[in-house]
């Protein structure tokens, strides 16, 4: 049968002696385990706690440890704490921070505000408005991102996206990576639609679908023209060779002509 210690507005000592006199089926395990500081516990229940202000642990083996508000419906699932969050998912979880929500199995959610983990095994580190819909995704962080592919990443920044499987956004504002394994590093507006792409910089640059590999370096407003090659607005070089290296596509500067050795 299942005991319930509910509603004692004392501390642990007082609920573990009541509990150890009237209960029949108790069975004392470690007389040294001995609570000693007052704690506030409205209801203990084997398999599952809730504590905190108007909680709720609804799900087979949920726990809130604390906070105001939080609501733990997910099988086996725990919020730490915080304000308003929800942990919906089998085994899901949410640290803390405010009005974050784990729906899916093996979520979670660390902290930060409005922040939703909705794939399964995906997660949400912090910052505000992001949301990990790819399952194992992540975002770490920032302001209104979203990691919306499978195995995708945003690390930071604002409003960057994440649509292409183990694609990436280190950072920046408003980019996009569509493509299979692609990357955008910063910058702004920029977005790497090839597999295999990268745009490293500058603003407004698009590598397009059908050119994977193609990479795009700073600069403002370049539209890849090719595959497997790299899109840049100007070179400098201080250093080239002086005589033919003789190898192919090496450039080399024969006395102010610049040559490709072949």
């Amino acid at each position: 049968a299942t005991t319930v210690l509910a509603d004692l507005s004392g501390n642990w000592q007082s609920a573990y002696t009541s509990y150890s006199t009237s209960s029949a089926d108790f069975v004392q395990v470690d007389v040294a385990n001995i609570f000693t500081e007052d704690q506030t516990m409205p209801n203990v229940v084997a398999g599952k706690v809730t504590a905190g202000f108007d909680a709720v642990a609804n799900g087979a083996c949920a726990s809130v440890l604390g906070g105001y508000y939080n609501q733990a419906g997910g099988s086996a699932s725990t919020v730490g704490g915080g304000y308003n969050n929800r942990a919906c998912g089998t085994e899901s979880a949410v640290a803390g921070g405010s009005d974050n929500t784990a729906t899916a199995s093996w979520s979670n959610v660390g902290g930060g505000c409005s922040n939703t983990a909705s794939g399964d095994t995906s997660n949400v580190a912090g910052g505000e408005g992001n949301t990990a819909f790819g399952d194992c995704s992540n975002v770490a962080g920032g302001i209104s991102n979203a990691a919306c592919a499978d195995t995708s990443n945003v690390a930071g920044g604002i409003s960057n996206t994440t649509c292409g499987t183990y694609s990436n956004v280190a950072g920046g504002a408003c980019n996009i990576a569509c493509g299979t394994y692609s990357n955008v590093a910063g910058g702004c507006s920029n977005t790497a639609s090839g597999a295999c792409s990268t745009v490293a910089g500058g603003s407004g640059n698009t590598v397009q679908a059908t050119h994977s590999s193609a990479a795009i370096i700073g600069s403002t407003s370049i539209t890849s023209v090719s595959g497997s090659m790299i899109h840049v607005e100007r070179i400098f070089a201080s250093a080239l060779p002086t005589s033919d290296p003789g190898v192919s596509g090496v450039v080399w500067n024969d006395s102010g002509t610049l040559k490709i050795s072949i």
